[in-house]
């Protein structure tokens, strides 16, 4: 693909390390400052250095929080990126951090780090983001799994300032200090290509290996008549289940079973995949920070009371209000971006949020 650097992120470690080092070479250098070694030493290059023309860039790479072997773990990178920083701040005329950490994070390294210039982030909470000039570094990111390509076009300055300003602009500048300018556009990558029989049959294959990975790794009993049972023996969540609420809420229970949202969870087992952690996440009530935690072990457990789109995905966690019904009370209706984690442009393109709410919201009573 001709990158010149990719930064090691928690789902590309989900193969090993091994396997991206067999993949790697000198046109697609791995690359994490943080991801380390018993012995404290760097399992990949911490940063490349490129010459571009009169300009030298070093590229940085910090990884992401995610489950790693004994062998392995995440050094701080409070201390490893000034140290790389002083390091090579002197050879380079530029200086580039491709972050997989989370958006405070990055924003917290541009206010301490007036010597980078760009953070390319990838936190999987956030979608594409535009541009955004903070103290001295510009971040900006594009939605996970390649569903758009992000170009930043850059005419890089000498006084230290970001500006987006046309080029036209920039070059009636006639001062001797002027700052870098930048544009940006986000070019989606859509599904008009006709699919490739050959290909479908890859990816099926893939999904159904995915899937048969996956059983084992779920926390259920199996009973002798062949179906099973949840374990009792999980931690107790702050999300309870619809069953919890049904009690209470008759009516507004009613009209939820006859809504999609109640079999969002028997079309993946139709399909093969309901052990699919790419799919699991839009069709159950889960935790919402699943970047913090191993996914499997969330979505893989679940009891059957949240093996639907319930109450909780709209409503906000229900424990605290099972617990306490008269002063904690649930939220009345979703924010916009709840519904836009799953119905995004590319699942669900004729999504409208004003007139979907509509059509489920539950009965007063």
């Amino acid at each position: 693909m001709g990158y010149d650097a990719v930064a090691v992120g928690p789902l590309d470690l989900a193969a090993g390390t091994d396997f991206l080092k067999q993949q790697g070479n000198s046109r697609f250098p791995w690359i994490s400052a943080n991801l380390l070694n018993a012995d404290d030493s760097p399992v990949f290059l911490p940063f490349i250095i490129k010459k571009t023309g009169k300009s030298t860039t070093g590229i940085i790479g910090l990884t992401g929080a995610a489950p790693l072997p004994a062998n392995l773990h995440l050094g701080d990178w409070h201390i490893i990126l000034p140290a790389l920083l002083q390091r090579i701040s002197k050879k380079c005329d530029y200086i580039i951090l491709l972050s997989n950490l989370p958006k405070n994070d990055n924003f917290e390294i541009a206010q301490r780090y007036p010597d980078l210039h760009i953070i390319i982030s990838a936190d999987p909470q956030f979608s594409n983001l535009n541009p955004i000039i903070n103290n001295s570094t510009l971040i900006t990111q594009t939605v996970q799994q390649g569903k758009y390509l992000g170009r930043l076009d850059v005419v890089w300055g000498n006084n230290g300032k970001w500006e987006s300003v046309s080029d036209k602009q920039r070059e009636n500048n006639v001062d001797d200090k002027f700052p870098s300018t930048f544009s940006s556009s986000f070019i989606a990558l859509g599904n008009t290509l006709p699919e490739s029989v050959a290909i479908q049959k890859i990816v099926s294959g893939i999904q159904q290996r995915i899937n048969r990975l996956n059983t084992p790794s779920k926390q259920i009993n199996t009973i002798q008549d062949g179906t099973t049972a949840q374990k009792t023996t999980e931690p107790e969540t702050v999300f309870t289940g619809f069953e919890q609420c049904l009690p209470c809420h008759h009516l507004q229970g009613d009209f939820w079973k006859s809504t999609q949202h109640a079999g969002s969870y028997t079309p993946l087992v139709k399909a093969g995949q309901a052990n699919n952690l790419e799919c699991l996440p839009c069709h159950v009530t889960h935790e919402t920070n699943l970047s913090q935690k191993d996914p499997a072990d969330i979505l893989l457990s679940l009891p059957s009371s949240m093996q639907a789109v319930g109450c909780e995905v709209c409503h906000g966690a229900g424990r605290a209000h099972v617990n306490n019904p008269d002063n904690i009370k649930p939220i009345r209706k979703p924010a916009k971006h709840i519904c836009l984690n799953c119905h995004t442009r590319e699942r669900d393109p004729k999504f409208n949020y004003e007139e979907k709410i509509k059509l489920i919201q539950c009965p007063k009573g």
